[in-house]
């Protein structure tokens, strides 16, 4: 089975995933700024998102493949792809996933304002979008991909780096952070 976004096998991406997520070459703080750019930009698909990228940035997937490739130790075109997909795929769609969480809670729950939070937001408190009872903030969401609801070694990892960043959330604002899974375009809170 393919990615629909940029064709590369899953099986390539499993194998390699762990070493991905260790290396840190797609930090949060990158993919808070590509997200910025998506919002900023208003792409129509992730080709569109990618073609700006390879516009804008010719040498950052490059330079990023070159890297995953020597320490994963595969091929350089396995590279290239597995770090197309964590770096363009992986963003579109989960600005994606977000755009259409928040058309959701607008339409489910339409007395809350819902707004993306800042890349620092996102980066520092693991949160994607700010709700607000008119002009005061009561909350954060944080919305996943129903794969979240696993427990590979790599989402037990994730979630607990994420419990620590709601933890300083709560800290620093007295607020919570709820998770909003995608369920196939059925947004469910767990």
């Amino acid at each position: 089975m393919t990615c629909n976004c940029c064709g590369v096998d899953y099986n390539k991406l499993r194998e390699t995933n762990k070493i991905w997520n260790q290396s840190k070459l797609g930090s949060p703080k990158s993919v808070g700024y590509l997200i910025e750019i998506c919002e900023r930009e208003h792409f129509y698909d992730s080709s569109d998102f990618k073609l700006w990228f390879n516009i804008n940035r010719p040498n950052k997937l490059t330079d990023i493949a070159e890297a995953f490739s020597v320490i994963a130790n595969i091929a350089l075109d396995d590279a290239q792809m597995i770090t197309e997909h964590h770096i363009i795929c992986e963003v579109w769609i989960g600005w994606d996933r977000e755009s259409r969480a928040l058309q959701s809670l607008q339409t489910r729950y339409p007395k809350y304002i819902y707004s993306p939070v800042t890349k620092e937001e996102d980066y520092k408190y693991a949160v994607d979008i700010k709700v607000s009872l008119a002009d005061t903030v009561v909350g954060y969401i944080q919305v996943k991909p129903k794969s979240w609801q696993g427990n590979a070694d790599y989402l037990i990892t994730a979630k607990q780096a994420m419990k620590v960043k709601h933890n300083i959330l709560f800290q620093d604002t007295g607020l919570k952070c709820i998770i909003l899974i995608d369920n196939n375009n059925n947004f469910e809170f767990i």
